[in-house]
Parts: C-alpha cells; sequence; structure tokens
C-alpha cells in the first residue's frame, strides 16, 4: 500500500478527465497548483526562519473521530478562547513562515472580497460546515499538502474510481518512510503556527487521521486524543447530505449521474 504526492496528483488529474473532461482537468491542475506552491514555499523558511526547528510541539490534543461526529462543533468550542495556535483557512494553504509575510497584507482585501461568498448557504460545505477565508479550520487539510488525506477522496474525482484508494484510508499501514513523512510535515506545520500565533499548546482536529494514531504516537509520543462518537445511525446520513451538496457544487448532480450517486 504505497504511493506519492506526485502519483496521487496525477491520477487526480486522470480521474478528473475519466469522469468528468477537460473543464475539470484543469480546475483539478489549479488545485494541485495551489497545493505545490504551499509546499514550495515551505522550503524558504530553512533559509529565513530556520529557528522554527526550535520551537518544541508539547503533549498536542488531537481531535479525532468519524467525520459529522461532531468534531468541528468540539474543535470550535474549544478554539473560541484564542489560546491555542490554530489555523484560518488561508493559512492552511500558506504554512510557510516567509510566504506568509509576503501575502499577510493582502490577506484583509481576500478575506473581504470572497470571506461573505464562502458563507453563502450556496457555497460547497453549506450550512453543515460554514468557512469563510478567515475563519479556524480543521488541521487535518494540512495532509492535503502532502496528497495524503482521505480529503483527497472527497475533494478530488478519485472518489469516483472503481477501485478504493486504501492508501489514502489506511494511513498506518502505509510504509514507514511516506507515513512517518507526513507526521513529520504535521509536526512542522505546528512547530511554524506556534512561532507565527506565540501560543504552545496544540489542539488540532483530525477527524480523517483516525486510522493514523500509531503513526502520530510514534512522532508526538506525548500526544493526548480526544475521540468523539456519535451514533452512526445519524453520522452517516449527515456525512453523505455534506458530501452530496459538495458534489453538487462542484461538478454538478447532473453530470455524476444516480447510478453513481447512489454507490
Amino acid at each position: 500500500m504505497s504511493s506519492s504526492p506526485l502519483r496521487t496528483g496525477l491520477q487526480t488529474l486522470q480521474s478528473s478527465w475519466r469522469h468528468f473532461g477537460l473543464r475539470q482537468t484543469v480546475l483539478q491542475a489549479g488545485m494541485l497548483g495551489v497545493v505545490a506552491a504551499g509546499r514550495a514555499s515551505m522550503a524558504l523558511d530553512e533559509v529565513f526562519h530556520r529557528e522554527y526547528h526550535d520551537v518544541e510541539v508539547r503533549r498536542p490534543v488531537f481531535i479525532i473521530g468519524a467525520p459529522r461526529s461532531g468534531t468541528t462543533f468540539f474543535h470550535r468550542l474549544l478554539t473560541q478562547t484564542n489560546e491555542f495556535p490554530c489555523w484560518h483557512t488561508w493559512e492552511l494553504f500558506v504554512p510557510s513562515l516567509t510566504a506568509r509575510n509576503i501575502v499577510h497584507p493582502l490577506v484583509p482585501h481576500v478575506v473581504r472580497v470572497l470571506g461573505k461568498g464562502f458563507q453563502d448557504d450556496s457555497t460547497l460545505m453549506g450550512e453543515a460546515h460554514r468557512t469563510s477565508s478567515d475563519s479556524i479550520e480543521e488541521e487535518e487539510m494540512l495532509f492535503v499538502l502532502r496528497l495524503d488525506s482521505q480529503f483527497v477522496n472527497v475533494f478530488t474525482p478519485v472518489g469516483f474510481d472503481e477501485r478504493d484508494h486504501e492508501d489514502l484510508v489506511y494511513a498506518d499501514a502505509q510504509p514507514d518512510a511516506q507515513r512517518l513523512a507526513s507526521a513529520r510535515f504535521l509536526k512542522g506545520c505546528l512547530q511554524r503556527q506556534i512561532a507565527f500565533t506565540g501560543r504552545t499548546q496544540v489542539v488540532a482536529k483530525l477527524p480523517y487521521s483516525t486510522l493514523r494514531v500509531r503513526t502520530l504516537l510514534e512522532v508526538f509520543p506525548d500526544a493526548r486524543f480526544v475521540y468523539m462518537a456519535r451514533s452512526p445511525f445519524e453520522t452517516l446520513p449527515s456525512h453523505m447530505t455534506l458530501h452530496r451538496g459538495f458534489f453538487a457544487q462542484r461538478y454538478g448532480l447532473e453530470n455524476i449521474g444516480e447510478e453513481r450517486l447512489a454507490a
């Protein structure tokens, strides 16, 4: 069960072309460009902000559980106090401290232009998960920068492939080099965010990393976990409703077909 960011990225393009044609393939290529830029900019920190390596991540708290089990509610409830090094949506795409020095002056303008639209009821996530460019978002999205999260199944057309992409699901079953690289990448991001905010107690929401716990404990041996539990009779319908709304906005239900939606 092995993959790589490059291989997964190529798979998303192939799936986009196979299932939805040119337009979605171009959009997917644009998304990969944003991901690649975010990753590449982090190399600048090795020149201009090497001090982030000295930051310790002590006793982080990771919120895990099935999506739609209450992880978002609990995470946002805790982070209302502004005591933790949380991530605003735009920061997830610009984890580099050096790059933030460049783009940070532009953020208020982006928030003013895009913030309201992101929260509208007709947006991708809708009422089930209201999001804006300056709202607090989940740290699980950081793994998307490595294309190593179940979010890849949700946000790209690989979720419509006939074969299961188990490497995106069972993170602890990945080859050691791959799974540890992702966990260390998360650690580097958390170190940067602690340095950026000056807040030290990490409380991170990682719902799709429930099957990554073994690896997380290897990199964060003093980590604590909060597992959210909710009846599957409530979780599954909520999850399906959220995804259907996302698919309607991203692809158009008429372009997916009832047969694939039912599957």
